[in-house]
């Protein structure tokens, strides 16, 4: 099969490391290097809504920066490869060497890393990627497995995200990408607790919140 590229590996590395702190510390750092790299966006003048219009029918999308959501969808696509191998038993379960890889996302997850719900680029959601990351996380939620979850649906460019981030920013580092066309494409889902002096009127341990601005464009 196929090998995780260099680039891959090293990002595997950085987040498997046992001290939390390292974890953070390599995330924001390969996050500055990564935008520090990207192409700084054109500004383009005001136009109006008439003029917007014939110039978007039919074009296609600009390609969004390298960011950390890639390495994981990267991840996403490994894991979920292998798995339809292992059902279609053409692998076997013990053969598997991706199988870890949920429990790394989760791990991301609890820290307050958005993680991908949705892939932006193919529009579509990896189920089996998916499905492995909640349950490792509900693994590690035993203690407090009450979890609800929160997301805002609106036209594009309403202020969805900067809705959410406003809620739960300033207290729970909530963070998603703000400003139409600036964020990366797909639906994300970041991982809000609630202390525990809370939780009995809240009715619940955690909070998801799932941010969708990127599958339209808000």
């Amino acid at each position: 099969g196929h090998e995780p590229t260099g680039g891959l590996q090293e990002f595997i590395s950085g987040i498997s490391g046992p001290a939390p702190g390292e974890k953070l510390y390599f995330l924001r750092w390969m996050e500055w290097g990564l935008a520090r790299v990207a192409p700084p966006r054109p500004r383009q003048p005001p136009e109006t809504i008439l003029a917007l219009r014939p110039k978007h029918c039919g074009a296609t999308e600009s390609s969004e920066p390298l960011g950390v959501e890639h390495f994981l969808r990267e991840m996403g696509q490994f894991y979920e490869a292998e798995s339809c191998l292992v059902e279609a038993g053409k692998l076997l379960a013990a053969q598997r060497r991706f199988a870890h890889f949920p429990g790394l996302a989760s791990e991301l997850l609890l820290k307050g890393l958005p993680v991908e719900l949705i892939d932006g680029s193919a529009r579509s959601t990896p189920l089996r990627w998916v499905s492995g990351l909640l349950r490792e996380l509900h693994a590690r939620l035993e203690r407090r497995p009450r979890l609800v979850v929160l997301s805002a649906l609106g036209l594009p460019g309403t202020g969805k995200s900067t809705l959410l981030n406003t809620m739960f920013g300033t207290m729970f580092g909530l963070r998603f990408a703000t400003g139409r066309g600036r964020g990366p494409r797909g639906a994300f889902m970041q991982l809000v607790s609630v202390a525990e002096s809370f939780s009995q009127d809240l009715g619940c341990d955690h909070i998801l919140v799932i941010d969708s601005g990127g599958l339209i464009g808000g």
